[in-house]
């Protein structure tokens, strides 16, 4: 999706309605190519089963399918800027005005190119350059969708090998003047992941391996142009093995990786927290194109949707008729302050029942509500309030509420997708419950409290039923984010003292998931996906062993009904722990023999 921006006609749109384009001026110079795997084909390599052919043999072929889908854009793409761009716009991107003969000129040129092994010769002008192209496109096209029996003999004789033409179309175009010399090139490889799913059918030897011939490109190295890789992260991380090699992929090295995810996320330095901001400019963006802002209208989320309760506010909220029992040998005066105040702020007193289980009923409490001594320790409060909250809810038989723009950011945890998903799903029960209301204000709406809940609820929900229908080991995911979700809520809601908040996730010695790569592998899936958010953690074991810690994505919470703020220490999980979730959940055959201890003594 980002990769689009990096489109010519993306910036020829730009253009066209006189809207600045948000690139710094100084790095305008650039024209791009590009291909989307799973939009252009690419991916339909699995319609064949190959059954005879060598894996390297398919991996090459698909390697100069992706070579003509790219030269072939490049080509449009200069084709488009020319026809269609202001002089001012070919001087910000480099293309330097050529002229028809030029054009023609520089065709014969690339025709003639030995990289082309031949594919190309004969080829006298633009036109007829992009045809060429064009037509190798459809004869791939035409074989993997069963129109012809195979794929024909001047393609097989003159394959070209990945990466190499589009360099080469790069270095042309500046030598021949149609781009400054300090244009770059950059191409774009949208949508990586989906090379992984392409079937394959069965094999003796191998399977073939897409995902490599793109790495082969990448490998290169290749000063000419720029790549530019758009994948989920498990696909990437999972996979760097090089086609025709040995070696592997290096980070730094060989590329560079940006994670968006860690870009958006909010940190705990919240100036670097650029995702509401992103996430504003969706939304007015979205409000525009509904007819709901007129031109020049600024609407942003919270005005839409309001600030978050406060905690004491969304205490206050849940029913305050349920009988509370206190320990017997708490002492009377003590159950009857705490009753008292949690006729007017449930959420001080289910505080303070947590802090006298805890430390013993000694405290006086004839004081000020502000001067209890659970509300004048503001570290220990502040992490014990959102599971507090949650028990509240609980022990009234109500729904968490979530509502409000800091609490849809935060749900959102640097999504864009999940962000809009909440606004789809909030959206859909005010139009269906409250857009038709005769006291409903039909200008610009302010969408409720109860509304935004059952909304954030629906989302949630959508998004836990969604892992099912991710790849990979999906169904296996599924059953243990449930499982292990069921075991920590039940824990931290039986925990009256709130002993352990930071309960709703846990953690794990790497030292004991190193002697069980196929449990490690299945965890990191679990992080790829977003279904797991994977962290480091600093341990306060006198041991001081290196640990990982894991917690649910926020947008999964509140089906899950567990805290989403990750807050105070996770649970410290064994190995064993682990191995029974996963037992339990239908997925032990996740673990491999491992080093020591044995399989056995876990299971």
């Amino acid at each position: 999706m980002l990769l689009t921006l990096l489109r010519t006609e993306t910036r020829l749109k730009y253009e066209q309605t006189q809207t600045e384009f948000p690139v710094p001026k100084d790095r305008r110079r650039f024209i791009s190519c590009a291909v989307n795997l799973a939009h252009s084909n690419s991916t339909d390599f699995g319609y064949r089963d190959w059954h005879d052919d060598d894996p390297m043999e398919v991996e090459m072929l698909f390697g100069d399918f992706v070579n003509a889908l790219l030269a072939s854009d490049l080509l449009r793409s200069i084709q488009l800027y020319v026809e269609q761009g202001s002089k001012q716009l070919l001087e910000e991107v480099g293309v330097l005005q050529p002229t028809s003969h030029a054009l023609d000129e520089f065709a014969q040129v690339v025709a003639n190119r030995g990289i082309w092994n031949g594919g190309l010769s004969g080829a006298r002008t633009w036109n007829e350059l992009q045809q060429r192209l064009q037509a190798r496109v459809r004869e791939y096209r035409s074989f993997l969708h069963r129109r012809t029996r195979a794929i024909p003999t001047n393609i097989l004789e003159t394959k070209t090998s990945i990466g190499e033409p589009v360099g080469e179309l790069a270095d042309l175009l500046r030598e021949q003047h149609v781009l400054a010399p300090e244009t770059n090139v950059f191409v774009d490889i949208d949508q990586y992941e989906e090379l992984g799913n392409i079937r394959t059918g069965p094999r003796v030897s191998r399977p073939v391996d897409y995902r490599s011939v793109i790495n082969r490109a990448i490998a290169r190295r290749d000063p000419r142009v720029s790549y530019r890789i758009g994948s989920r992260r498990h696909s990437w991380r999972s996979h760097n093995r090089i086609f025709g090699s040995e070696g592997r992929l290096e980070e730094e090295r060989d590329y560079k990786f940006v994670d968006l995810d860690i870009l958006l996320k909010r940190g705990e330095n919240r100036k670097t927290y650029i995702f509401p901001a992103f996430a504003d400019d969706v939304f007015q963006r979205r409000m525009k194109v509904s007819g709901i802002a007129s031109d020049g209208e600024t609407i942003e989320v919270e005005r839409i949707y309001g600030k978050s309760e406060t905690p004491d506010q969304k205490g206050k909220l849940y029913n305050k008729s349920v009988e509370r029992s206190y320990p017997s040998d708490w002492r009377e005066s003590t159950k009857k302050r705490l009753a008292t105040l949690a006729a007017n702020h449930p959420l001080s007193a289910r505080l303070g029942e947590a802090w006298i289980r805890q430390k013993g009923d000694r405290d006086d409490l004839e004081v000020r509500d502000s001067n209890l001594p659970w509300e004048k320790q503001f570290y220990w409060r502040k992490e014990r309030i959102d599971l507090a909250l949650l028990q509240l809810a609980s022990a009234n038989q109500q729904r968490p509420i979530y509502s409000g723009a800091e609490e849809i950011f935060d749900l959102s945890n640097g999504n864009i997708l999940v962000f809009i998903s909440i606004n789809q799903h909030i959206w859909d029960q005010y139009l269906r419950f409250a857009a038709n209301r005769s006291d409903v204000d039909h200008g610009i709406p302010k969408i409720g409290r109860d509304l935004q809940s059952v909304g954030i609820f629906k989302a949630s929900e959508h998004w836990y039923m969604k892992i099912a229908e991710e790849t990979g080991k999906s169904a296996e995911r599924l059953r243990f984010i449930s499982e292990v979700a069921r075991v920590l809520r039940e824990r931290v809601m039986s925990d009256r003292k709130m002993t352990y908040p930071g309960a709703s996730g846990f953690s794990l010695k790497e030292s004991e998931l190193d002697a069980f790569p196929k449990v490690r592998a299945f965890l990191e899936e679990l992080s790829d996906y977003s279904n797991l958010i994977m962290l480091p953690h600093t341990t306060k074991d006198k041991d001081r062993a290196f640990r990982f810690k894991w917690y649910f994505s926020p947008i999964l919470c509140p089906y899950l009904r567990l805290p989403y703020k990750r807050i105070k220490e996770p649970y410290y999980a064994t190995i064993k722990e682990l191995a029974f979730w996963l037992e339990s959940a239908g997925v032990s055959s996740v673990f491999s023999q491992p080093n020591k201890p044995t399989q056995q003594s876990l299971l």
